[in-house]
C-alpha cells in the first residue's frame, strides 16, 4: 500500500500532466473508434451501392418490363440513400475526433463523390423562395397544423419518419392573402420538432391534442 501511495503524483503540477495525459488517452481511443465506424459505414455504403448497380444491369438486360425488378430497384435505391447517409455523417464524426487526437490517422473516403450538381444545386437555388413561401405561411393569423406518418427504409427494416404540414388558408374568414403550405419533415415526432417550425409563430393554431404543438 504505500508503494502505490508513493507512485501518486503529489504535487499540483504533476496531477495536471497526468489528467492531461490520460485525456489525451481518451481522446486517442476515441478517434480510433469513430473511425473503424466511419470505415464501416462506408463499406456497408460500398456494398449496397454495388448491389444497386447490379441490379440495374440486370434489369436493363432482362428485365425492363418486370415489375418486380422495378421495386427491387427502389427498394435499393432507398437503402444505398440511408447508407451513405449514414457514412457521410460517421465520416464527419471521425474528423471532428480525429482533429483532437494527436497520433490517430484521418479517415480517407473510398466512395467516389456523389453526382450532386443538380438531389443540392437546385435545392440551394429554390431556398430563398422556400423562405418566402415559409414567411408568408407563418404570418398568417391563424394556421391548420397536422403531421402524417412516412415510411423510411433503413438498415433492414422499415422506420417511421413524420411529415408536418402547416396550411395557411383565410379564404373561408374573408382573408385576402393567398393559401399556402409548408412541410416539414423529420425522423421522429419529438415535439422539438413542431415547436422549432412555430417558434417564431403569434397567431391562431389550429390542430389537434398533440401535445408536442405546446411549448414546455
Amino acid at each position: 500500500m504505500d508503494a502505490e501511495r508513493d507512485a501518486v503524483p503529489d504535487d499540483v503540477a504533476a496531477l495536471k500532466q497526468a489528467l492531461a495525459v490520460e485525456r489525451a488517452k481518451a481522446l486517442e481511443v476515441a478517434a480510433e473508434l469513430a473511425v473503424a465506424r466511419a470505415k464501416a459505414s462506408e463499406d456497408e455504403a460500398l456494398i449496397a451501392q454495388q448491389k444497386l448497380q447490379i441490379a440495374k444491369l440486370k434489369h436493363q438486360i432482362y428485365g425492363q418490363r418486370s415489375e418486380r425488378s422495378s421495386r427491387l430497384i427502389e427498394q435499393l435505391a432507398l437503402t444505398f440513400e440511408e447508407l451513405e447517409s449514414d457514412a457521410t455523417e460517421d465520416e464527419l464524426a471521425a474528423e471532428r475526433a480525429v482533429a483532437k487526437a494527436t497520433t490517430v490517422r484521418g479517415f480517407t473516403r473510398k466512395r467516389g463523390e456523389r453526382q450532386t450538381f443538380a438531389v443540392g444545386s437546385v435545392g440551394a437555388s429554390l431556398d430563398p423562395l422556400l423562405r418566402l413561401v415559409e414567411a408568408h405561411v407563418l404570418a398568417a393569423e391563424r394556421l391548420h397544423a397536422d403531421d402524417t406518418t412516412v415510411p423510411v427504409l433503413a438498415k433492414g427494416k422499415t422506420d417511421t419518419a413524420r411529415c408536418w404540414i402547416y396550411v395557411r388558408d383565410d379564404r373561408p374568414f374573408g382573408g385576402a392573402g393567398p393559401p399556402a403550405a409548408m412541410f416539414y419533415y423529420s425522423r421522429d415526432r419529438r415535439g422539438e420538432h413542431p415547436q422549432t417550425h412555430l417558434a417564431r409563430y403569434a397567431g391562431i393554431l389550429q390542430a389537434d391534442a398533440y401535445d408536442g404543438y405546446v411549448a414546455s
